[in-house]
């Protein structure tokens, strides 16, 4: 008997909340619908930085906070209670970013295979990123909180607010780009003074922010890595992702193996995988990875249905 097909129900599940993070736009095209943003936060990327977004993401919350010496209680509470309970099943399931990561990846039948040794070196990258955004967000909360923060606020610049933030690409696309939209008209007269003259043109490439250079460069990264390798913002440079995956690999929620059902002679399991996670080398009885977005790609693809979820 065949199996029902997960993937379309992941993918309706992704689409109605890209459209709940975003739903501020709606207001746009209808101005009498009113809405305004919620005051509670989830561990996704859902920029701050985004006119259209109904909710944002924790993180970018974390480091907003900080800049201003409070503390983001609820936040981190959304980051800790969420991770310790389903690990990174929301990058899976809700992220309006991973959302994107998905359609691009499903454009290009053959992706890139990753050595395992080149995937576990990358893979950590995200965790730097984390590890730099907290420490600088943490140390400028502290230097405020004791009254020595001015300085080091105005050497941050546009940095100061979040380091991430200033550069995430979530930011730039649902952010700066339909910013730069709305002003269409003064962009437009901008572009004509830019390019009146070499001089003038020499002064505004100087003159445009490094933050906004690199927001768009790690933006084109992503879409082109997404496009080579499955979820490729996901596995390797995504700080949320990173955060959520610290707490995966303890969370209540795992997945489990059959070891009657399951031959370990078939890589179909390991094969579907986007986060390339080594399935076979791993527990049978309950298994938690921090790489582990909770797909269910592998569970799909199992043909003796050897895999499923467990929770606690």
């Amino acid at each position: 008997m065949a199996r029902m097909k997960i993937w379309p129900f992941r993918f309706a599940v992704q689409f109605l909340f890209f459209l709940l993070f975003n739903a501020l736009i709606f207001t746009v095209v209808y101005p009498y619908i009113e809405l305004d943003r919620v005051g509670y936060s989830w561990p996704v990327l859902s920029s701050l930085n985004s006119p259209f977004s109904f909710m944002v993401g924790s993180f970018d919350l974390v480091q907003f906070m900080l800049s201003r010496s409070e503390f983001p209680w609820f936040a981190l509470a959304s980051i800790f209670i969420i991770g310790a309970l389903f690990g990174r099943l929301l990058c899976g399931w809700v992220c309006p970013f991973g959302f994107l990561q998905y359609l691009i990846s499903t454009f290009r039948s053959g992706h890139v295979q990753v050595s395992p040794k080149t995937h576990d070196q990358f893979k950590s990258l995200k965790l730097f990123i984390l590890a730099l955004t907290l420490f600088i967000s943490g140390s400028l909360f502290l230097a405020l909180e004791f009254g020595i923060g001015k300085d080091y606020s105005e050497a941050l610049g546009v940095f100061a607010a979040g380091p991430f933030l200033a550069v995430s690409p979530d930011g730039t696309l649902f952010g700066t780009i339909p910013m730069f939209l709305m002003n269409g008209g003064s962009l437009l007269l901008k572009a004509s003074e830019v390019f009146s003259s070499y001089d003038a043109f020499v002064k505004w490439i100087w003159s445009v922010p490094g933050n906004l250079v690199l927001s768009f460069i790690l933006l084109a990264v992503s879409f082109y890595g997404a496009y080579m390798i499955p979820l490729f913002w996901c596995r390797y440079l995504c700080p949320m992702g990173g955060f959520l995956g610290i707490f995966g690999r303890f969370s209540f929620l795992g997945m489990k193996r059959d070891p009657v059902k399951c031959t370990k002679k078939c890589p179909d399991c390991v094969r579907a995988c986007p986060m390339q996670v080594r399935i076979l080398d791993l527990p049978w009885e309950k298994f938690n990875d921090q790489e582990c977005i909770f797909c269910l790609d592998c569970v799909e693809a199992c043909p003796n249905g050897a895999l499923g979820l467990k929770f606690p």
